[in-house]
């Protein structure tokens, strides 16, 4: 898309948000962390809101071109609250890019095979939280934005491993996935 306002949910750091201003976005960011969000805007004039996403009210003028999530979507309770929350944040016609691990990916499916075989030891005690709320693949996500008015426009899995991403661009088996979407418009 063309530049225009984007809103970085779980900002972090602030490199997505960085290299977006870079390219003449009007950026913003969302963080939990204080400490993020005060030295994102001390640093570099970047405005950080610093709230829980799920519980943000945005006022009704209060619209992007471009919302992005990159491994916050998993750690949700209520997937579809979020996404009805990220469709809120939309103008009509916006765009979401969301980033998440691939459940359906090779390096899952081989952790599971070792689960069930018992070869692999758990490093965590059966009752730890690991923080992961939800898994996705392709297909239940794509359910997920049929039933929250957003249609797919790309679906791509990748690695941290740069080598395997050329196999995994061909055969969806990267650990890793990323959604382009875009906010279907409104009945008239």
């Amino acid at each position: 898309p063309q530049p225009g306002g984007l809103l970085d949910i779980g900002c972090g750091n602030g490199s997505l948000l960085l290299i977006a201003r870079d390219h003449g976005w009007k950026v913003t960011g969302m963080e939990l962390s204080n400490f993020y969000a005060n030295e994102l805007g001390r640093r570099y004039g970047i405005k950080v809101i610093t709230a829980n996403f799920l519980d943000y009210l945005p006022s009704p003028e209060e619209k992007y071109d471009l919302v992005t999530l990159r491994h916050v979507l998993e750690h949700l309770p209520d997937p579809i609250s979020a996404m009805q929350r990220i469709s809120s944040l939309l103008r009509e016609g916006g765009i979401a890019l969301l980033e998440f691990p691939n459940i359906d990916g090779a390096e899952a499916r081989f952790r599971r095979f070792l689960a069930k075989t018992r070869l692999h030891r758990r490093n965590y005690k059966e009752d730890y939280f690991p923080g992961h709320c939800h898994e996705f693949s392709e297909k239940p996500f794509r359910l997920l934005c049929d039933m929250t008015g957003f249609r797919v426009i790309l679906w791509e899995t990748y690695s941290s491993k740069t080598i395997l991403n050329g196999l995994n661009r061909l055969m969806k088996t990267g650990s890793k996935a990323r959604a382009l979407i875009q906010k279907r418009s409104a009945p008239v």
